[in-house]
């Protein structure tokens, strides 16, 4: 899991001009998928050394917020009304693009970074009330996104903060949040037939899930902890045991700043006999508590594998986050392509940021 040689090869590369409002949202073979602005979505397979390609525009007063490509090599994407009133649109393109048809309509917003995964023929895709006061579908189609239908209707809590299909025991996790009671895990091993979750007056909040063979780690931002639990898979099986993630790895405790935001972001998770986890944690504008990191683990020990060389600034009037808002990949060639926001005085904020696996 170490790697052979270090520093790892890396490169950041600055997304400003037209890229200013980007992002990375996709990664298939080696062509990366780059949100540009928020209707727009563009593909580059040299990482930006020569213009990328328009891959799809959203409709206006529509804002593309997740993408999936699919083992069939169909693609998947979420668009939602960003003026607030018709809510979201499930969208799938057989076609490399070049149509879509409506699969799905989502009565609340959507965030990718809250309920997005797909695996196999294995689509998730949860709502997100920011409001606090409906309740929460995670929707699931086991067609590759032709079809869905509402797996849970989560009840008593804010919103998801992740889904995820664990190939491992054939189960489907989900993370809920935000305080106390509303922090909570559900597993299922029957399509969402019967649920397990946290024990009673047990409360656990994960801002991510990332299977592996012999465990399955959760990133969080309670507490302000920049760190990780884990649940170890038991010989008798996940569902047949109380679900109950222990704390094994922390790169900094009870942090406690003021106005802070520090979550475990989306993930790229390898699986098979060597599955590993690459992510890292968004950090307050305010206060950044350490250089943007770039982990990894096979559950058994996480190491940090790549870092920033300084700690980003704060800059009056720009209230924008710091860190690593997704890792995604490796590219067929072994690379990852990490969403990298940094804010210094002399550079720009947002990158695309390369990492050799």
């Amino acid at each position: 899991m170490i790697p052979d040689i270090l520093p790892v090869e890396s490169k950041i590369i600055p997304l400003d001009g037209f890229y200013q409002f980007a992002h990375v949202i996709a990664v298939n073979n080696n062509d990366i998928y780059i949100k540009s602005g928020i209707r727009t979505i563009v593909k580059t397979s040299d990482w930006l050394e020569t213009e990328a390609t328009l891959f799809y525009q959203s409709p206006e007063l529509f804002a593309i917020r997740g993408m999936k490509i699919l083992k069939d090599n169909s693609v998947i994407v979420v668009i939602e009304d960003y003026v607030g009133s018709l809510g979201g649109k499930v969208l799938k393109s057989t076609d490399n693009g070049a149509t879509w048809n409506e699969v799905l309509t989502l009565p609340m917003i959507f965030e990718e970074w809250t309920g997005f995964a797909a695996y196999e023929n294995i689509v998730l895709i949860s709502d997100y009330d920011a409001d606090n006061t409906n309740e929460n579908n995670v929707w699931i189609s086991k067609d590759y996104g032709s079809t869905f239908t509402s797996l849970i209707k989560l009840a008593n809590i804010s919103h998801p903060h992740a889904v995820a299909y664990d190939p491992y025991e054939h189960l489907i996790w989900i993370v809920t949040g935000d305080g106390m009671a509303r922090d909570n895990i559900f597993v299922t091993d029957d399509f969402g037939a019967t649920w397990n979750t946290l024990p009673d007056n047990v409360y656990k909040r994960c801002t991510n899930i990332m299977p592996l063979p012999n465990h399955v780690l959760f990133g969080t931002d309670e507490l302000y902890h920049i760190g990780v639990y884990r649940h170890s898979r038991p010989d008798l099986g996940t569902f047949q045991t109380p679900i109950n993630p222990e704390y094994f790895w922390f790169a900094r405790k009870n942090t406690m700043q003021n106005s802070a935001e520090i979550w475990a972001s989306i993930p790229a998770v390898t699986y098979g006999k060597e599955g590993r986890a690459y992510w890292g944690y968004v950090q307050p504008y305010n206060k950044t508590i350490v250089p943007s990191i770039v982990y990894v683990s096979d559950g058994n020990k996480v190491f940090p594998l790549w870092s920033e060389n300084r700690l980003p600034q704060t800059i009056a009037g720009d209230n924008s986050f710091n860190g690593i808002v997704g890792v995604y990949g490796p590219t067929a060639s072994g690379y990852l392509a990490v969403d990298f926001r940094s804010k210094y005085s002399d550079t720009t904020k947002r990158n695309l940021l390369r990492i050799k696996v």
